[in-house]
């Protein structure tokens, strides 16, 4: 087992330095490489997706079929489409882990963390500014560069250092070395910098979300063995912010203010224009949608991206809408409302010490409402990875006895569970 959890935690480093692998090795090689580490999971033996999971799959793959039957689909990015929409979820959801192999597997993202954070310092420091991607933004009126470090982009930079806080938080909470706790929360510190340099308001948000849930766990389950999180790390965490606030112009809560005017010029309101246009092109077509890859720089060349971007404009901004524009209304109130019940799901009491199950479910599905981000493979993969778990975990829920939940609770935290061989 613990080859193929070193292949897993392999295929997620590949997916974290996809912008670095790209300028190092050729294009795309973070993908190829990933396929390549999945594929050899996969001749280990997989297993059969969660019910949940097989009818979003079920429903993805005839709305897909039904287009390639109907609609004049580009087919170069609609099969790079599905790989996020169908091939993505497929393979994750046919993964099977238990909760302390999935915290150990998503594990290696604190060394993603650190070293994101020692290419934001370099970045910073202004050294091979002509290497680092360069990106500015307007918050109340002043002009700013936005970090990327080595993602490529800053969104993207959001997003990672969003899911490494996610896996460090999910990582303390199992834990029960002091050492290793004090490791975790340093690398948390670096983590925290970098979303902070990111400037992304959405996962500000969530990442505060995500602390003020681990708080309550820790603070609920934990009180004689926390006095580090009160006494230390509450006021650092504090002091820190007010040292940013005052030597970094106040960008912090000016972002996080700036979520919501919905005035502001170049943010809230070109969102919600794009999200008016998205709804015209919804009701435009509302059956069977534009066709998977038909919006989007996806399997495009640069001539094409450029042209999307700056003459045609994009009119998508928010996931549920994507699957609508390309699948039509059916298909996107369908996702809406299994994202919903999904939710619902995570929040049994089975879960309820359960970190990583409360969380990535809930905050990738409030993303979805603001952002695309489960379009980009490494978001994608930990969210279906994480889901299917989740979904395992409740379809063997025991209803029994004190003695059959014992027995299930050694189940789901045991260290070396076998993977049922089956079909994908």
């Amino acid at each position: 087992m613990a080859k193929k959890l070193l292949i897993l935690k392999l295929a997620i480093l590949s997916l974290a330095f996809t912008w670095l692998l790209d300028n190092w090795a050729f294009q795309k090689a973070g993908y190829v490489l990933w396929a390549l580490l999945v594929a050899v999971y996969i001749s280990f033996g997989v297993s059969r997706p969660p019910r949940l999971v097989s009818l979003y799959l079920c429903v993805i793959g005839g709305a897909f079929t039904l287009q390639a039957f109907f609609l004049e689909l580009g087919w170069t990015p609609a099969i790079l489409s599905m790989g996020a929409y169908f091939g993505i979820p497929l393979v994750a959801s046919s993964i099977t882990l238990n909760y302390r192999q999935l915290v150990s597997v998503l594990g290696i993202l604190k060394y993603v963390a650190l070293i994101y954070f020692i290419g934001l310092v370099v970045q910073l420091t202004g050294v091979g500014d002509g290497f680092f991607a360069f990106e500015q933004t307007t918050t109340s009126g002043i002009t700013h560069q936005r970090y990327t470090s080595l993602s490529g982009g800053t969104i993207l930079f959001g997003a990672i250092s969003f899911l490494t806080i996610v896996a460090l938080l999910s990582e303390y909470i199992e834990t029960q070395s002091p050492k290793t706790k004090t490791i975790l929360l340093t690398i948390l510190s670096m983590s925290v910098v970098s979303l902070y340099f990111s400037y992304t308001r959405r996962f500000y948000i969530l990442s505060l979300m995500a602390v003020a849930y681990f708080l309550y766990l820790e603070f609920a389950h934990n009180k004689s063995r926390n006095k580090f999180l009160i006494y230390v790390f509450l006021p650092m965490s504090i002091l820190s912010l007010i040292v940013s606030e005052v030597f970094w112009d106040s960008v912090f809560s000016s972002r996080l203010i700036s979520s919501l005017d919905l005035e502001e010029v170049g943010g809230n309101e070109i969102r919600i224009l794009l999200w008016l246009r998205a709804i015209d092109s919804i009701v435009a077509n509302p059956f069977l949608g534009l066709g998977v890859g038909s919006e989007g720089t996806i399997g495009k060349s640069v001539e094409q991206v450029l042209e999307y971007l700056f003459v045609d404009a994009p009119i998508i901004d928010m996931y549920y809408l994507q699957v609508a524009v390309d699948f039509g209304v059916f298909v996107g109130l369908f996702f809406l409302i299994w994202v919903i019940f999904t939710v619902r799901v995570s929040f049994k009491r089975s879960t309820k010490r359960m970190f990583l199950y409360r969380t990535v479910p809930l905050l990738f599905a409030l993303e979805s409402f603001i952002g695309t981000e489960l379009v980009s493979p490494l978001f994608a993969f930990v969210f279906w990875l994480v889901l299917a778990q989740m979904l395992r975990l409740e379809r063997k829920r025991p209803t029994g006895s004190s003695l059959g939940k014992r027995v299930m609770r050694d189940k789901v935290f045991a260290p070396n569970e076998p993977e049922r061989s089956g079909a994908a």
